[in-house]
């Protein structure tokens, strides 16, 4: 056997054929010798005897009769498609009735081919080859994407136990910075030594942007599972915009930010999920602080309606940073995103926004412009729930 004649996998794959006319068997069989086509051919008289034969051996390929007595083959080929366990085993029918509505009918059931009689050697092989190649392109292709659904799988189970680990030492550090800091204002009377103030300042805001990946890491989990329900009830957007920005201040502080804020008024009332909305405000907020140059504006409006006739709340969140490359508008929002800026990725914090803003059919976005002709761009983050 030549190596063009040789098929990728299996070195003798198993082929059966399945005709009532013994000669039409025979005939398949010296076209296979003929083409030194090496494979394991089982050749079967009746549609019954093929499905005995399933039923113990596996087959990589059937060659089925159209028009046989008893079960006719488009009936065996309906009892393959039934049967999970043969579903997949590609099927080439054979006949010596080659009208259009016979062939259309073959293909349209799901099979491969449809060879007409009689039949020719080099063209019965060729297709075999064909087939079988086919098969185990698709058979490795199935096994790359579960090695990479399993690598995927352990992944995120390791991000998900490093995840859950390091909140401990995480809240030990923030706590042991805390006592000290309260030592620093017992023992000298509120006049702490300014460099080491300045040290543990700069731990504690290190440490909330550990903790906030270390959140943003479980969130995804949970997001990606589909353990995550939102759990809708009523609040202030005025109060909770408040608080993620003061969440953020002591970054926006030690890097001399401005911002702005034009929140909403104070009877303004939502319904959603108060703390998953928070986290994905937070999210956008921390991205567009690592990215600012010198301001950061936070706009909040209600669209359509007054709230409690069912208006959009719409929030936007502006940095003055160096903007977006082109054609990244929605790249950021990508799991694991990088940016092509210099400087830190976008990492997982915009994607969780988007998943979190999905779950309350509400929509982000983003984009960048020009300030002004001398000025650098600017990155405008956007949602609407």
């Amino acid at each position: 056997m030549t190596d063009a004649m040789r098929i990728p996998g299996d070195a003798e794959p198993t082929i059966v054929v399945i005709d009532d006319e013994p000669a039409n068997l025979q005939i398949i069989k010296m076209a296979v010798v003929r083409e030194q086509f090496r494979c394991n051919l089982v050749l079967l008289d009746g549609a019954r005897k093929g499905l005995d034969f399933l039923e113990h051996h596996p087959v990589d390929l059937l060659l089925l009769d159209v028009v046989m007595p008893g079960m006719n083959g488009f009936e065996m080929f309906a009892q393959l498609k039934a049967e999970p366990r043969w579903a997949d085993i590609p099927v080439i029918f054979l006949s010596a009735v080659n009208e259009t509505r016979y062939i259309i009918q073959g293909l349209e059931m799901g099979a491969v081919d449809y060879i007409g009689k009689p039949l020719i050697s080099q063209v019965l092989t060729a297709r075999f080859r064909s087939v079988l190649r086919m098969k185990f392109l698709q058979r490795e292709l199935r096994k790359r994407n579960q090695e990479l659904e399993d690598a995927n799988r352990l992944k995120d189970e390791f991000l998900s136990f490093c995840s859950h680990d390091l909140r401990a030492p995480i809240s030990a550090i923030e706590l042991t910075c805390q006592f000290l800091s309260d030592q620093f204002v017992t023992d000298t009377a509120g006049k702490a030594p300014p460099e080491a103030q300045e040290l543990l300042e700069r731990i504690v805001n290190q440490t909330r942007l550990a903790r906030r990946l270390v959140e943003n890491l479980l969130d995804m989990n949970k997001i990606e599972e589909g353990r995550v329900v939102p759990q809708p009830t009523f609040f202030s957007p005025r109060e909770l915009l408040q608080g993620c920005v003061q969440d953020h201040q002591p970054m926006i502080l030690a890097r001399n930010l401005a911002i702005e804020e034009d929140l909403p008024a104070e009877n303004i009332v939502c319904f959603g999920d108060r703390e998953m909305i928070a986290q994905a405000i937070r999210n956008v907020l921390g991205n567009a602080v690592k990215f600012a140059r010198k301001r950061i504006r936070v706009l909040s409006r209600v669209e359509g309606a007054q709230a409690e006739a069912g208006g959009l709340w719409r929030l936007e969140i502006a940095d003055d940073g160096m903007g977006l490359p082109p054609g990244q508008e929605e790249a950021i929002f990508n799991k694991y995103a990088k940016s092509d800026l210099r400087g830190p990725g976008y990492g997982l914090g915009l994607y969780i926004a988007q998943q979190t803003i999905r779950l309350h059919h509400g929509t982000i976005s983003a984009r960048s412009r020009e300030a002004s002709r001398n000025a650098r761009r600017t990155d405008t983050v956007s949602s609407a729930f």
